[in-house]
């Protein structure tokens, strides 16, 4: 049974690779479903063009954030508000999405419906308004004080700036960071009027109100701070630290991630040495995950073959940063490995970097006919994010298969981006592609097509 469920994974996922990539001209509702959830401008053109059969996708989409990364993808109001308009279901959304600007208490989830309300109160319906300032009022966030306020500004300008501005003053007092809060605030607004009509708007009103004084005072007591820091680069920070102070915190267990990769960046050769010696010659789990992370991001001083043992090692961490330390480096041996492994541990985590500096050309079809896609999301951006690195690491690559697959599977809008920007750099991104991705939920991915030629 266990052999035939493998096998069938295996087929299963074959097939998603080999399965066409480019859109249907007619689709079904989980092509509709696909191309929602990850924001791939197929779903727009396939509302201008009349052929959204499944409203309730839609309204789902709305309703819920399917974002892959939220805090790397825009929200996508407006352009779910274009697919609305599109397929004509504006008016039927109304009721609902008002009514989960009721409950909304997320600020990643709220923002789109927030959006959403800018666009029903500028087409004149006032209760979206008023919705939009009471979410400001009540702060249903409490990780994100300013939540709302960038729509409300984006919907009444000043008068939007002022109301939120004033609630924020009035509640500064009994909060934790309100620096922050306020330098958060006053920034939106910058970044939506200008920082001349927000400063001027702030030297009025904190004549009259306290609250805005108190606001006022917060951001420039931020600025005056900031300017009077010294600054110091994170290179010396790190060149500052000692050879034995990095042996110390290795070998007591500390959890330094930061310390042992920055220490490693700017490290003299010689100390680099010491740390590989040590590295070679301890069997404590924590001090070799230390030791592996000091070569994080920077090649080693010389490879030896007995770190290849470290891959198949028993602790998971320790393979992770074993994977990701020889990843760093160009030897034959670890081509070697890499190739004999590949068709048994290709979906392994981390396991296609080492190809990205002992790739050679050809090797594009070697991974093709080894590729399979994950099932599991997470896992299967991860695994596509690790094959693109191969692909821009190196220049000589025939990308256009690769990158068209990893394009058309990630969950990830900034990676989509990323292996467009690629195909149409290297001038073999198909013209479906480049159609659909001036549609894109994400704005700089709209840009990218929109430009003749992109620089690397």
């Amino acid at each position: 049974v266990a052999e035939e469920a493998n096998s069938s994974q295996t087929k299963r996922e074959t097939v998603m690779t080999n399965s066409k990539l480019e859109p249907v001209e007619f689709p079904d509702s989980s092509h509709l479903q696909d191309a929602i959830q990850k924001g791939l401008g197929r779903a727009l053109l396939w509302a201008k063009k009349g052929l959204w059969t499944d409203k309730a996708i839609l309204l789902n989409a709305c309703l819920h954030d399917l974002r892959y990364d939220r805090q790397c993808e825009e929200a996508r109001g407006p352009w779910l508000w274009q697919i609305m308009r599109a397929v004509g279901v504006t008016d039927e959304f109304r009721g609902a999405i008002f009514d989960s600007l009721f409950t909304v208490d997320n600020g990643y989830a709220g923002k789109q419906l927030c959006q959403f309300a800018v666009f029903y109160a500028r087409n004149g319906d006032e209760k979206f308004r008023m919705r939009l300032h009471e979410i400001v009022a009540r702060k249903p966030d409490q990780h994100d004080p300013t939540f709302g306020a960038e729509e409300l500004i984006e919907l009444d300008g000043e008068a939007g700036f002022l109301f939120a501005a004033r609630v924020h003053g009035e509640s500064l007092p009994t909060r934790e960071c309100e620096e922050w809060d306020a330098v958060a605030l006053i920034e939106t607004a910058i970044a939506k009027l200008g920082e001349p009509a927000v400063v001027t708007l702030l030297d009025r009103e904190s004549q009259h109100a306290q609250a805005m004084k108190r606001l006022r005072e917060s951001w420039r007591s931020s600025i005056e701070r900031k300017a009077s820091q010294p600054k110091q680069s994170h290179a010396d920070r790190m060149r500052q630290v000692s050879l034995n102070t990095v042996i110390h915190a290795a070998e007591a267990e500390k959890d330094q991630a930061g310390l042992f990769r920055g220490w490693g960046m700017y490290a003299d050769e010689a100390d680099l040495r010491v740390v590989l010696d040590r590295l070679l010659n301890t069997q404590d789990p924590a001090a070799l995950v230390n030791y592996l992370r000091v070569f994080s991001n920077r090649p080693m001083p010389e490879f030896n073959e007995k770190l290849l043992c470290l891959l198949d090692h028993d602790d998971e961490n320790i393979r992770a940063r074993a994977f990701s330390a020889l990843a760093k480096n160009t030897h034959p041996k670890i081509r070697e490995f890499a190739l004999d492994q590949l068709n048994e541990r290709i979906m392994e985590p981390d396991f296609l970097e080492l190809f990205i500096r002992n790739f050679v050309p050809g090797d594009e079809q070697t991974l093709l006919g080894a590729l399979r896609i994950p099932e599991e999301v997470s896992q299967r951006h991860d695994f596509l994010m690790d094959l693109l690195k191969v692909l821009e690491h190196n220049a000589d690559s025939k990308c256009h298969e690769l990158a068209t697959i990893v394009y058309g599977f990630t969950p990830c809008g900034p990676c989509r981006h990323d292996a467009t920007k690629l195909l149409i750099n290297r001038k073999v991104a198909p013209a479906w592609l480049i159609e659909e991705c001036r549609h894109d939920a994400v704005e700089d991915t709209r840009r990218l097509a929109a430009t003749p030629t992109v620089e690397k």
